[in-house]
């Protein structure tokens, strides 16, 4: 009988052990049968307890608290298919919340460095800008530069005979070109693009006969 009582303790079953304690005479109870008997009502009463705080848990959405209550009454009663599926339940729902909290982190890490790529081709494309004014300023539309009014002339005419005609495409840029400009003598072109490069071209070398 008190073997049986022992197996109905340790399975959390203590109603049935302190019934099948009580059946044996007090006279042939052991000091283990005793002790069963002084601690299986204190076990008996947390884990009614326990079941109305895990009850409050879930209606408040608690999931870690109920989590931590879950535990606790499954060392108690550990054989417990309800609470063991609520476990098993609070388990899958922490997986999920990782997930969705890596994915959630790995979102954010890829529109911050969107950010930061478009934040690097801004400042470089600024400087680009910076850069061809700077070209241009030493480059004096005035062509003060010439040597001769004469030259002068000549390349205004040249450019004028050419204006709003493609007489040439110049391949070198992966993106759209922003900006253009010839140096004062017509020997070189310097172009700005969205990729953040600036071109110098020599005019000289160029194929012009297509």
């Amino acid at each position: 009988m008190e073997q049986a009582a022992e197996v109905a303790y340790e399975e959390g079953d203590y109603a049935r052990a302190v019934e099948l304690l009580e059946a044996v005479p007090s006279y042939e109870r052991s000091s283990g049968s005793l002790e069963l008997l002084r601690t299986a009502p204190k076990r008996l009463a947390r884990l009614k307890q326990l079941r109305g705080e895990m009850k409050q848990a879930r209606q408040q959405g608690d999931s870690d608290g109920l989590g931590v209550l879950v535990g606790e009454y499954l060392q108690l009663r550990p054989g417990d298919e309800k609470v063991l599926a609520v476990q098993d339940r609070l388990i899958e729902q922490g997986e999920e919340q990782e997930q969705e909290k890596r994915e959630r982190a790995k979102q954010r890490a890829v529109v911050e460095k969107r950010r930061t790529l478009l934040l690097r081709g801004s400042v470089i494309t600024t400087g680009a800008v910076l850069l061809l004014i700077v070209i241009g300023l030493s480059w004096n539309p005035t062509m003060k530069s010439l040597d001769t009014a004469q030259e002068a002339n000549q390349l205004a005419a040249a450019k004028k005979a050419v204006e709003g005609q493609e007489t040439l495409t110049l391949k070198g840029h992966s993106d759209d070109v922003n900006s253009v400009s010839f140096s004062p003598d017509g020997k070189r072109i310097v172009s700005g693009s969205q990729d953040n490069t600036l071109k110098i071209w020599d005019i000289s070398s160029l194929d012009t006969s297509k």
